[in-house]
């Protein structure tokens, strides 16, 4: 009798262990979240100021690192990675429709980066390609100038030539046009 009794006991002793262990924690829904930033949100602006966040126990450099777009007021979606943020930091459980919105945020931050670095990479490819262009058309003006003072030159040279020659620059006479009437007599 006394090994059941004390095997009853410890039984009952690891069953509340687990049960204490397994205990479910409070689950933070998004509604939570809502409710949360409504309070804090005392302008009802739609987003939270550097004072409203004061107020509601959130530090100035807490703050700053929920402001993802630096503008030092914190948006809803904002204010919803920094809850879940918050309350996992302190133990208790995220809900399944808070996990699900701030997945949703988070997915979408990363598509405007993405925008962001495809949108950069078109304008420096633009801008190599602008770059690359007037170089050519520099090449190609220095091309053209190269040849006008190539031909300048030939000419000088061909006329110092004929002076050296004692030849002077020869233009061709007129010759008298047909159509003109000749003089009869006189």
């Amino acid at each position: 009798m006394k090994k059941s009794a004390l095997s009853l006991l410890f039984a009952a002793t690891f069953l509340a262990g687990v049960s204490e262990a397994q205990a479910p924690q409070k689950q933070h829904s998004l509604n939570d979240a809502q409710a949360f930033f409504r309070k804090g949100d005392r302008d009802s602006d739609g987003r939270l100021k550097p004072a409203e966040l004061t107020a509601m126990g959130i530090t100035t450099r807490q703050a700053s690192d929920f402001d993802n777009d630096g503008d030092t007021y914190i948006s809803k979606r904002e204010f919803y990675v920094a809850y879940r943020s918050m309350v996992l930091a302190g133990g208790e459980g995220v809900g399944s429709d808070l996990d699900a919105e701030v997945t949703r945020v988070l997915a979408e931050r990363q598509a405007a980066e993405a925008r962001k670095r495809a949108e950069q990479r078109m304008r420096d490819a633009k801008e190599a390609e602008d770059k690359a262009d007037a170089k050519q058309r520099a090449k190609g003006e220095q091309r053209i100038q190269d040849a006008k003072d190539k031909a300048d030159a030939e000419q000088r040279r061909k006329a110092q030539e004929r002076i050296k020659e004692g030849k002077k620059d020869k233009r061709p006479v007129p010759r008298p046009r047909p159509n003109t009437p000749k003089r009869i007599g006189g």
